[in-house]
């Protein structure tokens, strides 16, 4: 039952290795992917016999829990900033010691009694505590940073992105919750394992459970990593939009540039068709910086960006619906999607209801009906 449980999150680490598109973040969850897998593994072999037939298995490095944690934060990151490590490389220290402490102890310690005594003595009363201690606290410590990071991206996509339902990396934040929920697991697991002594057979609910979120969460990352993301160093506002907003006007902002204008070029030259279309070339073809566009359309029109953009797309979708039942032609939605700059029927959808308060379908229903 593990075994077939395990399969999907091995076959999603191998995918994520070898992921061309953000390789990077892709290779950090393919590591906390592997680290899973290892963590389970003595109670995969131990069901099968493996520590009756081979008894010097004990400290083999399956364990590997302080590196969890750090990978979850170094993917989430690299993902969303695109920045370099710097002093987060050393986030991977603990987890190395961790794997060494293992690997040393699995070949000089001697045979399986010597080792037995060893942990007796030394590793289950002392060290594993700690250990367990460290790895919980790390990986809670990698949640709480990563969900920052997330509402930190959030706040780029909607200052600087038209595509904020294509790109919120909302399998991130599900992998939080799922993350939370296996800690909550884990810790639980360990803390019985620790006062009650849980045989293979007493942990194997916990770990089932555990690695059921894990695969849930491997599939929702493979999903989320088909394409590149927009990283905040490619393009660069000078303050979020609620600083924009509050922040006076400089004397070297071009005196003709208004939130008025620029949604009438907007509009003129149908740029909110484009798929991809960003603060960065509205900037461009207007000639000026994203600074002061981003704050025109902040203080004059009281809009983000992306807000800003998806309204001109959702009265589009409505000009298109109202001439296709004045000519009597039947719209199918994903067309119609693309013909209003959105990449997909599920973004139409989702930005369309957040606009209007109802979905294409209702409004072309509503539409008939008047």
């Amino acid at each position: 039952m593990m075994l077939i449980v395990c399969l999907p999150v091995f076959i999603a680490a191998i995918t994520l290795w070898r992921n061309k598109v953000e390789r990077t973040p892709s290779r950090y969850l393919s590591a906390a992917l592997v680290v899973t897998i290892l963590s389970v593994m003595p109670q995969i072999i131990g069901f099968a016999g493996f520590y009756n037939v081979w008894p010097g298995l004990t400290f083999f490095p399956f364990s590997n829990d302080l590196w969890l944690g750090p990978l979850l934060y170094l993917h989430a990151y690299s993902l969303m900033t695109g920045a370099k490590l710097g002093w987060r490389r050393y986030l991977l220290v603990p987890g190395i010691i961790q794997t060494t402490y293992y690997s040393a102890c699995f070949l000089f310690l001697g045979d399986y009694q010597a080792k037995w005594a060893y942990n007796d003595a030394l590793h289950y009363p002392y060290i594993y505590p700690v250990e367990t201690t460290l790895s919980v606290v790390f990986l809670f410590a990698s949640l709480v940073f990563i969900w920052k990071l997330y509402g930190s991206y959030l706040a780029f996509l909607n200052t600087t992105q038209s595509t904020l339902a294509d790109f919120d990396p909302v399998w991130i934040k599900r992998s939080v919750q799922i993350s939370l929920l296996t800690a909550l697991l884990f810790f639980l697991f360990e803390v019985l394992n620790a006062t009650m002594g849980l045989s293979y057979v007493g942990g194997f609910p916990f770990l089932v459970a555990i690695m059921l979120c894990i695969a849930w969460l491997s599939i929702e990352a493979i999903w989320g990593l088909k394409e590149s993301y927009p990283k905040p160093s490619y393009s660069k506002p000078s303050r979020d939009n609620d600083a924009l907003a509050e922040e006076p006007s400089k004397p070297s902002q071009p005196s003709s540039l208004n939130g008025e204008l620029i949604k009438q070029q907007v509009k003129q030259n149908a740029w909110y068709l484009q798929a991809r279309f960003s603060l960065k070339d509205l900037s461009a073809k207007l000639g000026t910086n994203e600074t002061y566009v981003s704050r025109a359309i902040n203080q004059d029109l009281h809009k983000s960006f992306n807000d800003f953009i998806n309204d001109l797309r959702v009265e589009h979708a409505q000009q298109l619906i109202n001439q296709s039942l004045t000519q009597e032609v039947k719209l199918a939605l994903y067309p119609l999607a693309l013909d209003s700059g959105f990449n997909s029927k599920a973004t139409f959808n989702r930005v369309f209801k957040q606009t209007t308060g109802i979905t294409p379908s209702q409004y072309i229903k509503k539409s008939h009906i008047l």
